[in-house]
């Protein structure tokens, strides 16, 4: 498992949904949401996970984002990059 955490200019909210988009069923990665709420969205499928945990920074308008992936490493690098 690793764990990943990266400044965003995106907004927590915005974040949510551009992981939506990435790592669930439409996305590249094609997993199940089992959870989508304010304050973080997990995925997951074959036996693997994706947690996205983003966090508004208190003097900007982005947000430090948390990744947690369980075999998904080189996906979240490039999700990572992308936001």
């Amino acid at each position: 498992m690793i764990w990943l955490i990266k400044e965003s200019k995106l907004a927590p909210s915005e974040v949510i949904e551009s992981s939506v988009a990435y790592f669930g069923p439409r996305g590249w990665a094609g997993l199940e949401v089992t959870d989508h709420v304010d304050g973080f969205s997990r995925f997951e499928g074959g036996g693997r996970h994706v947690l996205v945990q983003p966090t508004r920074q208190p003097q900007s308008k982005g947000s430090e984002v948390r990744v947690e992936s369980l075999e998904w490493d080189h996906t979240i690098h490039l999700f990572l990059e992308e936001i």
